[in-house]
């Protein structure tokens, strides 16, 4: 389905609903308004050097110190499940390339299977820091559309 056909399914699935042609409207502005997965990696990527306390210049570099690395392999971990980004998207945002963002992912995949708790908890807290960054993100973008609309 094309960007249309989409959006035409959506409008058919809500006048099922009973929702008039107004509410329609405002409920498709508001989905159009969500932050775009653009948005959203470049959100996770701030989240993560927030946690590691490291700059995004560290986070892309060709460094091997410890924290730095683990910085990396998160990112990759988390843009992977948490985004619909391609493996050759999530890497251009750090220099790497596919097949280096698919082994961080594999890599950080065994620590949370064999239940390592630490990686775990930071997997938890990261991110539910990003979910609450990507909701003030959305509300301060809708409250910006509102503003410009009035």
């Amino acid at each position: 389905m094309n960007c249309n056909e989409i959006n035409l399914h959506n409008v058919y699935c809500l006048t099922k609903k009973g929702m008039t042609f107004q509410e329609i409207i405002s409920k498709l502005r508001v989905e159009k308004m969500k932050s775009s997965d653009g948005d959203r990696i470049d959100i996770l990527i701030d989240t993560v050097c927030q946690f590691y306390n490291i700059t995004y210049d560290e986070l892309k570099s060709r460094s091997r110190q410890g924290y730095k690395v683990e910085a990396r392999r998160m990112y990759c971990y988390l843009a992977r499940v948490l985004t619909p980004k391609s493996l050759k998207d999530i890497g251009l945002k750090i220099d790497r390339d596919h097949a280096t963002v698919l082994h961080q992912y594999k890599n950080m995949a065994g620590y949370v299977e064999i239940c390592d708790t630490n990686m775990i908890n930071d997997v938890n807290n990261i991110t539910e820091e990003y979910e609450s960054n990507i909701e003030a993100y959305d509300f301060h973008a809708k409250d910006n559309v509102n503003v410009q609309m009035a």
